[in-house]
């Protein structure tokens, strides 16, 4: 057994090397600790905050689950105990426990704020939107909180509300570019883009929960249909040399694609979303950086360019078509999907999208160098109960490749 004073050298190195952000030392040493002293709620704190930080949620939470046992009434133990759950994705159990928080700390607007985050996240807008409310009825600053229900009453159609919060965030924060972006979407507002800045904040908000929700709730599937596509195409490349993942997201369409091509390149405006793709190990390279941007910047060329989901995030496609056009070359092949609209040219839909006309996409693509060969109609995901119509496109550069609709 080591005595008392080598036991606060040991931990006073260890928060040494967690300052330092030595986490790998820092944890050596913590772990040598609870060897020696399995009953300190103190030491389970420092190393829940320890494996928090270094993004091992199911440890932290397990070490926040052991302190708030030995420290039952530490409602700060509590809540991060908690707040642990939700970023393992346990959300049921994350909401069973701000529930209880929020019933115990009843004049604390932040368990009450954390749980409306949680049944965002898992659909429930309407009960998001009660506890949003009661958020702001306990601090009526809480800006967060502002904002999502603003979200939320939008998600749940309620335009007029969602359009009062939004001149409200404005009024306070005049340059928030979500609400004068959204407060466009619902009253018609004409724009040809959407802010860098809101594409960039909403995607690293939604990192943690993109695939689930886009997969399982949404039930999308656009890298599939393109790659099934594809394949009736009878293309005379089957297998590309460089392939280019436009706005990349976690690698949905690069997984997808990835055994088509000897080298991967994934672009995103989202420094989180890029990071959840390098997770996976499909990329030879990836990027944080606005696709025109990054086009007009790159010096090679690829012969496959994807662009699943990501043209409804702009309105005037015209310039993004020539740019990549400067990367590719004549056998190059550039899919993409886009949500259809009735009306001509594009608009901004009431979600925050563009939606673009047929015809549009066609003259659009000819007069920045590209042939559409195949061009398919299909659902994208699903919004609310209702399906989204969008259509998928196959264009090149040689002309004599033979025009095919379906």
């Amino acid at each position: 057994m080591l005595d008392s004073k080598k036991i606060e050298n040991i931990f006073a190195k260890a928060c040494e090397y967690y300052q330092l952000s030595d986490f790998i030392r820092a944890e050596a040493m913590l772990s040598q600790l609870h060897d020696l002293c399995p009953q300190s709620p103190y030491l389970y704190t420092r190393m829940a905050m320890l494996y928090f930080e270094m993004d091992a949620f199911e440890k932290a939470a397990a070490m926040y689950g052991k302190a708030f046992k030995l420290v039952p009434d530490d409602v700060d133990l509590h809540f991060n105990y908690i707040l642990c759950l939700k970023k393992c994705g346990r959300l049921e159990d994350a909401i069973a426990g701000f529930s209880e928080l929020a019933g115990k700390l009843i004049s604390d607007p932040e368990p009450y704020y954390n749980l409306a985050n949680c049944y965002r996240e898992t659909g429930h807008f309407n009960k998001a939107a009660e506890s949003y409310e009661k958020t702001l009825a306990l601090d009526d600053t809480h800006f967060s909180a502002l904002k999502n229900l603003a979200y939320v009453y939008h998600r749940l159609g309620n335009h007029e509300k969602a359009a009062q919060l939004y001149e409200r965030i404005l009024k306070i924060d005049p340059s928030n570019s979500q609400a004068r972006h959204m407060l466009f979407a619902i009253t018609g507002g004409k724009t040809s883009s959407i802010p860098d800045q809101y594409v960039e904040e909403i995607f690293n908000e939604y990192s943690d929960t993109f695939e689930k929700h886009l997969l399982e709730d949404l039930q999308y599937s656009v890298p599939d249909k393109l790659k099934s596509a594809f394949k009736t195409l009878n293309y005379p490349v089957k297998y590309f040399s460089k392939c280019l993942d436009l706005g990349c997201g976690t690698g949905l369409a690069g997984t997808v694609f990835a055994d088509l091509c000897d080298t991967l390149t994934g672009i995103d405006i989202s420094e989180k979303m890029v990071e959840k793709a390098q997770s996976k190990n499909i990329y030879d390279r990836l990027e944080v950086c606005e696709i025109t941007r990054y086009l007009q910047e790159e010096n090679a060329v690829f012969d496959l360019i994807i662009a699943a989901d990501v043209l409804t995030y702009m309105g005037d496609l015209g310039p993004v078509m020539k740019a990549i056009s400067t990367v590719s070359t004549e056998r190059t092949l550039f899919c993409f999907s886009i949500e259809n609209s009735d009306k001509p040219g594009y608009h901004l839909g009431q979600t925050g999208r563009f939606l673009h006309a047929p015809k549009y996409i066609m003259e659009t693509a000819r007069e920045s160098g590209w042939k559409p060969i195949k061009w398919i109609s299909t659902t994208l995901r699903k919004e609310g109960e209702s399906w989204v119509n969008g259509t998928l496109y196959f264009l090149n550069r040689n002309t004599e490749e033979q025009s095919d609709k379906q």
